[in-house]
Order: structure tokens, then sequence, then C-alpha cells
């Protein structure tokens, strides 16, 4: 599951700082209190900036279906 301390976690595994990270996300118009307010669970992530995060990082985004029982 993704979650707000998974997200920290990739950026600081990465050594980034929160404003590191909003310049590598740049063209989205993140800054580093967006960065924040997510990483403090006060804002939602969606699938583009998931993948945005991640790649920023240095990860890739995998995604697994499993059939409901």
């Amino acid at each position: 599951m993704i979650n707000r301390l998974t997200l920290k976690a990739l950026r600081v595994s990465a050594g980034l700082t929160q404003t590191q990270l909003a310049e590598r996300l740049g063209n989205g118009g993140y800054s580093k209190c967006i960065v924040s307010a997510i990483e403090n669970g006060k804002r939602n992530v969606g699938l583009n900036l998931l993948n945005d995060w991640a790649t920023a990082c240095g990860y890739r985004v995998k995604v697994n279906f499993e059939k409901l029982q």
C-alpha cells in the first residue's frame, strides 16, 4: 500500500530534500510546500504524481491486480 510514509521513505532513500524533489517534479508546478503537505497526509496523490514521484526518486511504479475472492 502506498501511503505518506512510503512516499517520504522513497524521497529519503534517494537522498533528496523536499525542495530537491519539488525541483525534480518541476513541470507539474509542485513546490516544497506541496511535497510537505503530501508527506504529512494533508494532500492526496493521483497516479500521475505517484509515477512522477517514484521516477524522481529513481524508482518505477508497478501495478498488480488480484482477483476478488
